[in-house]
């Protein structure tokens, strides 16, 4: 953690500081676990309805390399029943953001804490509903998602 600290403090200042994940001990314990244990998914066994999202202006993760590699996996294992689809002016977070910098993003969730919908980029929220409603709540009773 003193070495996640240091380098946090030796490179505040670069241009490219917003892109950079910063915090507590907290945050260190995260990004620990995420970079040591979490690995992608195994789309192979994956028998259910997916959403794949990203966010157009995603600095974190390629949105549109991912997006085509679910395709091609899921295309591949035969799930039909998989939408993936990419927000335009959405970061990592589908936050809206234009530019994916970490500091819009931030103030953005500050400016709209009180109504939660309006932080997420337009159309993400009702992709979301909507996808539920249709892959999961409108199944037939007993009906298996295979």
């Amino acid at each position: 953690y003193e070495r996640f600290q240091a380098l946090q403090k030796e490179t505040a200042g670069a241009k490219w500081a917003d892109n950079v994940i910063r915090g507590e001990e907290l945050v260190y314990d995260y990004l620990s676990i995420v970079f040591k244990q979490d690995s992608a998914p195994d789309l192979r066994s994956l028998q259910c309805p997916v959403l794949a999202v990203w966010g157009e202006n995603d600095l974190v993760v390629p949105p549109v390399k991912s997006a085509a590699a679910y395709k091609k996996a899921l295309a591949r294992m035969g799930n039909r029943d998989a939408l993936i689809k990419i927000i335009p002016q959405a970061d990592h977070t589908l936050t809206f953001n234009k530019t994916g910098q970490r500091a819009e993003t931030i103030e953005r969730r500050e400016r709209y804490k009180d109504n939660p919908k309006e932080i997420f980029a337009p159309g993400y929220v009702s992709l979301m509903t909507d996808w539920l409603k249709k892959a999961v709540l409108q199944r037939p009773a007993g009906q298996s998602h295979r």
